[in-house]
């Protein structure tokens, strides 16, 4: 009977200290992107966790600096570099987060937009919609 309802509220009790320490462990272990659809997702994910610990602790589980270290390493290697290379020194967790969020629509627009004009062909890119067959004159960056 009791002995029941106290390990079920310990267990499941958002105040429990085992709880808590489970779930600060999740905000510094995020787990990285392996790809690019599912950063958004992810990113999300990891920031509800960072709610809900300070929702359950009353204190943030990092501060801003740390935030930012993870979210730049919870990127794929390839996106990571190319913030790194755009943005400001002194951009902050927002901006950086901003910066993401700009690149994968970019990147999803790209996409969409390549092949409703028939440009892509497994991969490759075919520069007859464009009307040249130069790749060094290509704007859309031929692979030829």
């Amino acid at each position: 009977g009791y002995g029941a309802w106290a390990a079920l509220y310990r267990e499941y009790s958002k105040h429990a200290p085992s709880r808590g320490l489970q779930l600060l462990q999740a905000c510094l272990n995020p787990t990285q992107a392996r790809r690019e659809d599912k950063i958004e997702e992810d990113v999300l994910g990891w920031e509800e966790k960072l709610k809900r610990y300070r929702e359950i602790s009353g204190e943030e589980a990092i501060n801003s600096q740390g935030k930012l270290a993870l979210l730049l390493r919870m990127l794929p290697p390839q996106l990571t570099s190319t913030l790194t290379l755009q943005l400001k020194p002194d951009a902050g967790y927002v901006e950086v987060r901003e910066a993401i969020r700009v690149y994968l629509l970019k990147r999803q627009l790209w996409k969409d937009t390549t092949s409703s004009m028939g440009c892509s062909f497994k991969g490759i890119h075919c520069c007859k919609p464009w009307h040249h067959h130069d790749s060094k004159r290509c704007l859309m960056g031929c692979y030829r």
